[in-house]
């Protein structure tokens, strides 16, 4: 470019900018003036909020049919401005951040008050805890919504919130694992009540990459408590570690038994037995509702948290040795579901928001291997012995079994919430035996089903309140040779509990409960056994002190024509907070449903039958009592790691077990099941002990328990001579298990090995003691905004077979479960979770 060009554009340059100015600076508005002249101010406030950019929080109640003149230039102090247009109407703006102000009314509207904040300024403040423990929750976020402000709870659940304007604000209260709740809460500038109680409950968050679970600190006082947080994932309350799903593959009773204390009878494919009673002795809770039927199978993503009481019961429970309380989840806001399928059986749970204040879940399942021929049986001496897991037999056997369920959850109001659920499970045992002089077919169909509503509610901010209507069914139809049996128990019931917090170290709970049982049976005749019950209960948990708890109770039932009366205490004291806590606690619990289980003469030991009987404590029939004291320690020198011992004494009578081994299925007829399963005498003692270590890609948890289980016949010998005590046929003395996971990259690894001592056989000695290895290795990986799982596992079962008992099986032989011999068995899933 020639030098001659350049001063000509740089003129024109110049006198392009030159006229842009000019036409801005023609083209500039002036500044806007608002005017109101006795303008409703709610309409003022709002135009004003427009122009000046700042932000009013008010309550239409205080603005209603006030009116207001005044003006306002954009641009100005929006400050003075605002005081300006407030003037004579009885209110005031009160600065709460740069850009924030909340409309208050006068203190009495009374002159001369000045500007001292404590005349019109209050602190918002309360206490935030667990909804079912009632244990402070630290670091929960007390957020005002209007204001954009807040605080966090302190280790007292405890908060403050200082020099906010008189007035009622809306609070919302959160916590990692819990469900958000928003309260209307009140400033007073001297306040006369009591810092209110804000109660969450517990809800497991899902996400890709872990599981944050409500509680990682074992809070409850209850010994022998141990709380599982599916899907899939055992956390033992004692200690709260998990082992995640390679070694399980969604298996909740699979969880439930790395508990120390607890394992499976017919041949860890059975219900639950603890701590060496009975599987009768032990009572399962879905969602406020008891399940009779033992082979009743459940969906671990559908549930919020499992919590089995191994120890003294809190109040509102009652049973003999123990109770499993599962609890659903509610349908959240979001779509979420998780759908599996494989060897290992087909399950899916989906939930779904139906409206803004309506949710619905629905799950369904068919647990096992379903079809494939994985199952087998024998005959022997006594009984016809399928063995679910087993591989070889002489008899061609089935298992199948399926469940399903739903739940719809309405929150007419942010503190309510009313609950719909049904639950329906099946289970099909069954065996041919084509061998011997004449084929013949066992058969026994079970189901369980469950229908219940409920209510949840503040009534105030220091009382909630709930009530539940449900109805239970277990029925059971078997059919073997020569003989056909149909059984059913049915129970419909009605509960109501308050609680209520009168201070920060109290807090009371009331409630009660009615039942109406009924067993009905067909066995050739049909027969008939009513029971009611009627039982109020009351607990005071009270904390004199940061570290220590008490939680004082009683319960008054009557049971048919029987007055009740069970004392209940349990405490905690946290010798050093968050690392050490001790525990104990004392019962006196009442079983009125005895469920009795029948013994066959086996190859090496008695085997479980299959069918179950139910027999009320009406009549001549007195309900089990049991007295079960426990004293508990957990020690946690560091946050990923944790020991845990407990130490159980348990002592009952009146409890229902059979007399000797049964040729054939059990009658129904009350009395002659009385006399089958005549009243025994129990005690039982043990130690418990736990483990477990978690690092960042890696985590080990073991469990050892040593125990002892006897059992007498309350009668006495025909010469008057008591009866000697004998080994409970569920005592092992001892029992271990240990189970690991390593992470690597997309890959989880997992290994389980669980040894457990014999069981008392047919002669007074012990049969073979019992070993099972468990492999199992996940895949995890996102696509298409669903999480992709697929796993493989394998159980191996080391036991020796024992030699076959002489003799064919006697006419009307019954089904009995148990072990035959060493099994591998093989298990692949997919799963899809969103």
């Amino acid at each position: 470019m020639s030098l001659a060009v350049r001063p000509v554009l740089c003129a024109i340059l110049a006198a392009c900018v030159a006229a842009g100015a000019m036409a801005q600076s023609e083209g500039a508005p002036e500044a806007q003036t608002l005017t109101w002249d006795r303008a409703p101010l709610a309409e003022a406030l709002y135009a004003f909020t427009e122009a000046s950019g700042v932000e009013i929080v008010f309550a239409l109640r205080l603005v209603r049919d006030v009116r207001v003149s005044g003006r306002y230039t954009v641009g100005e102090p929006p400050g003075p401005a605002l005081g300006a247009l407030l003037a004579g109407s009885g209110l005031r703006a009160e600065r709460v951040r740069r850009a924030q102000f909340v409309l208050i009314s006068d203190p009495l509207n009374l002159p001369g008050l000045g500007d001292d904040p404590s005349l019109y300024t209050g602190v918002l403040e309360g206490r935030v805890t667990d909804a079912e423990t009632d244990e402070p929750l630290w670091g929960a976020h007390v957020w005002l919504v209007d204001l954009d402000l807040g605080g966090v709870a302190d280790a007292r659940g405890e908060f403050a919130v200082e020099r906010l304007p008189a007035g009622r604000y809306s609070v919302r209260v959160s916590h990692v694992g819990y469900r958000t709740v928003r309260v209307d809460l009140d400033v007073f500038p001297a306040s006369p009540q009591l810092p209110p109680t804000i109660r969450l409950r517990p809800e497991a968050v899902n996400s890709s990459a872990a599981t944050v679970r409500p509680s990682a600190q074992p809070l409850e006082p209850e010994p022998g408590l141990a709380v599982l947080t599916p899907p899939g994932s055992p956390e033992a309350g004692r200690p709260a570690l998990s082992i995640a799903g390679p070694v399980l593959g969604g298996d909740l009773l699979g969880g439930l038994s790395l508990v120390p204390g607890v394992s499976r009878a017919g041949g860890a494919s059975g219900p639950l037995t603890l701590r060496g009673a009975d599987p009768g002795r032990a009572l399962v809770v879905r969602d406020g509702v008891p399940i009779y039927g033992e082979n009743a199978s459940f969906q671990p993503e559908a549930l919020q948290s499992a919590r089995l009481h191994n120890g003294p019961l809190p109040v509102e429970l009652d049973g003999g040795a123990g109770v499993l309380e599962l609890t659903t989840r509610a349908p959240g806001p979001d779509a979420r579901g998780v759908l599996a399928g494989g060897l290992g059986g087909v399950r899916g749970v989906v939930s779904a928001p139906l409206a803004p204040t309506l949710g619905a879940q629905v799950g369904w399942g068919r647990p096992g291997p379903s079809d494939l021929p994985l199952a087998s049986a024998r005959a022997e001496a006594g009984a016809l012995v399928i063995d679910p897991r087993g591989w070889r037999g002489e008899a061609d056997a089935a298992r199948r079994a399926w469940d399903a369920e739903a739940k719809l959850t309405w929150t007419p109001r942010p503190a309510q919430t009313v609950e719909a659920g049904a639950y329906r499970s099946g289970t099909r045992l069954g065996a041919d035996l084509l061998s011997g002089p004449a084929p013949a077919s066992w058969e026994i169909r079970s189901a369980s089903t469950a229908a219940n509503v409920r209510y949840d509610g503040l009534v105030d901010d220091r009382t909630f309140a709930s009530g539940l209507a449900y109805l239970t069914r277990a029925s059971g139809d078997e059919e073997t040779p020569g003989l056909a049996t149909q059984t059913a128990i049915t129970e419909g019931g009605l509960r109501a509990e308050v609680d209520h917090a009168p201070s920060l170290t109290h807090q009371v709970r009331l409630g009660a409960h009615a039942a109406v049982r009924e067993v009905s049976a067909d066995q050739g005749v049909r027969l008939r056994q009513r029971l009611t019950e009627a039982a109020v209960y009351a607990r005071d948990t009270w904390k004199p002190s940061a570290r220590l708890e008490l939680r004082p109770g009683v319960r008054l039932a009557l049971v048919g024509t029987r007055a009740v009366a069970e004392p209940r205490l349990q405490a905690r004291w946290s010798a050093v907070p968050k690392r050490l806590d001790l525990r104990a606690g004392l019962a006196r619990q009442t079983q009125a449903v005895h469920r009795l289980h029948g013994y066959a003469s086996g190859a090496n030991a008695p085997r479980d039958l299959a069918a179950t009987r139910w027999l009320l404590a009406s009549g001549g029939i007195a309900p089990a009592v049991t007295w079960l004291g426990g004293l508990g320690a957990e020690w946690r020198p560091s946050d990923d790691v944790a020991f845990s011992a407990d130490l159980f004494v348990r002592t009952a009578r009146d409890v229902r077990l059979a007399r000797g081994l049964a040729v054939q299925e059990p009658p129904v007829e009350a009395a002659s099941l009385a006399a089958l399963f005549p009243a025994h005498r129990e005690r039982a003692v043990g130690l418990d002990l736990a483990a477990g270590v978690r690092r960042q890609t890696w985590a080990l948890q073991g469990g050892l328990s040593l125990a002892r289980a006897e059992v007498r016949r309350e009668a006495p010998e025909a010469s008057g001579a008591v009866r000697p005590w004998r080994a409970s046929r569920y005592s092992r003395p001892v029992s271990f298990s240990v189970a690991g996971e390593k992470t690597l990259g997309l890959a989880t690894l997992g290994a389980r090995l669980d040894l457990e001592s014999a069981r008392p056989g047919a002669r007074g000695d012990r049969d073979a003691p019992e070993a099972r290895l468990t492999l199992g290795a996940d895949a995890q990986t996102e696509a298409f905004g669903v999480t992709w799982i697929l796993g493989a596992r394998a159980e191996t079962r080391l036991r020796g077979d024992g030699p076959l008992a002489s003799g064919g099986l006697p006419p009307g032989a019954p089904l009995a479960l148990g072990a035959l011999g060493p099994a591998v068995v093989p298990g692949v899933r997919l799963v899809a979770r969103w």
